[in-house]
């Protein structure tokens, strides 16, 4: 009789796949900063962020009021609204291939047809919206639409992600804008320097105008009670180039573009641990 081993039989071991993979997302990412850094040096060579732009200066009849206007400005491109419509395109595509491939990790690799043209990474500015909508997300897994609902804008409450939401928010909208028509760039008077000091002792106040501005516009309106004896100049004021929207003006390139783009990377890296 054939003596029966009694050594134990190796087992044959499945191989665990892990799929999914953010190196799509990041890479969509990747090419948004690249058209970022070279938008922003163009539009900065033009606009310099921290420049004074000179003012000339009316006074009226009286001697009390002195009006500031500006000289000539230079053009915003109109290829910048583009770029900056690609770059917007680029940073909502790298939160969409993220739900794609949290959906690829799921069905391990083996994503339903019917799954696979619907994944969309849900952005809601309402409640009522995002249980509408949430079902683009239902068949991932309860971790990753727990994680996924903590960066809705209708969420007001202050924590970590609190500026997330604000940024996506913006960059939903300005996405969807962008769909439709044309960014609106505008130059922004956002700034004004420091009114002389010491100021004259007739000194009333100043009216500072804000928004859109262009070639020799209005600016600002200093008031005295009398004449002042000696007026220095006025030191100029500080523009921007900004991306209007609500009635609001972000800086184009280094507050709203940049602004939006490392909160997009900050989201990216939030699920990096799932791959």
């Amino acid at each position: 009789m054939a003596r029966r081993d009694a050594r134990p039989r190796p087992t044959r071991r499945t191989a665990v796949v892990v799929a999914g993979s953010l190196a799509g997302p990041l890479a969509k990412w990747a090419r948004a900063d690249a058209k970022l850094q070279r938008l922003r040096a163009e539009v900065n060579a033009a606009w310099p962020p921290h420049q004074l732009w000179p003012v000339r200066t009316e006074t009226d009849r009286t001697g009390l009021k002195f009006r500031f206007y500006l000289g000539e400005l230079p053009d915003i491109q109109p290829d910048w609204a583009l770029e900056a419509g690609e770059i917007l395109f680029n940073l909502r595509s790298a939160l969409d291939h993220l739900a794609y491939e949290l959906a690829v990790r799921r069905f391990r690799g083996r994503i339903p047809s019917k799954i696979e043209g619907t994944t969309q990474f849900p952005i809601y500015d309402s409640a009522g919206a995002w249980k509408q909508g949430h079902r683009r997300i239902q068949h991932l897994a309860i971790r990753d639409r727990r994680a996924l609902k903590q960066f809705q804008p209708f969420i007001t409450r202050t924590d970590r992600w609190e500026w997330h939401r604000f940024w996506l928010s913006r960059l939903n909208a300005w996405h969807n804008i962008d769909k439709h028509r044309r960014l609106h760039l505008v130059t922004g008077a956002k700034n004004s320097s420091v009114i002389m000091d010491p100021r004259p002792r007739s000194f009333v106040g100043a009216d500072f105008i804000y928004g859109p501005m262009k070639s020799h516009s209005h600016v600002e309106t200093w008031t005295f009670s009398e004449p002042p004896e000696e007026m220095r100049p006025h030191p100029g004021v500080f523009l921007h180039v900004a991306l209007e929207h609500g009635g609001e003006y972000d800086r184009l390139c280094d507050v709203a573009l940049y602004a939006t783009a490392a909160r997009v990377r900050e989201v990216l890296d939030r699920f990096a641990d799932r791959f």
